[in-house]
């Protein structure tokens, strides 16, 4: 699991928190359409908001309001999440994006940042052709090579 925290003032003078988290969920050998859906349901507090043809592939996106105890400080107590599930195209894994944040008044923006970041997803080696022969492919990647060309 990778994550990035970010803050950032607010159009109303306050503070506005964010965390981007990238997680890779190994899963049972699904389709990858399916497996978007199984994902984006999976949640009973998300709301499915779209299924999406992208670069990497097919991909669902979620997202939600997450209400947090209330505590001593001031501290917002509402975040607003945007969830996208991305399947490997080996079909055993799910990359999971999730953006969260207190602007929850901003979700349309973050929903648009949330895509943004989907879009910009690869499965792809970003090593030059030379460097990629060097490398030997992961098993999954050889069988979907035996099976699909």
């Amino acid at each position: 699991m990778s994550f990035a925290n970010g803050a950032h003032e607010g159009d109303d003078g306050t503070m506005l928190e964010s965390v981007v988290m990238l997680a890779r969920r190994e899963i049972p050998w699904t389709p990858p359409k399916p497996a978007t859906a199984q994902a984006a349901t999976a949640r009973r507090n998300a709301l499915p908001v779209s299924v999406a043809d992208l670069p990497c592939g097919p991909g669902a996106c979620t997202e939600s309001l997450v209400e947090l105890p209330a505590q001593a400080d001031a501290r917002p107590r509402s975040l607003y999440e945007a969830t996208a599930y991305l399947p490997f195209p080996d079909g055993r894994d799910l990359a999971v994006l999730t953006l969260t944040t207190t602007a929850v008044d901003a979700h349309e923006h973050h929903r648009d940042v949330r895509r943004a970041m989907a879009e910009m997803v690869s499965f792809d080696s970003p090593l030059p052709e030379e460097f990629k022969a060097q490398i030997p492919e992961s098993e999954g990647e050889a069988s979907v090579h035996a099976v699909f060309g």
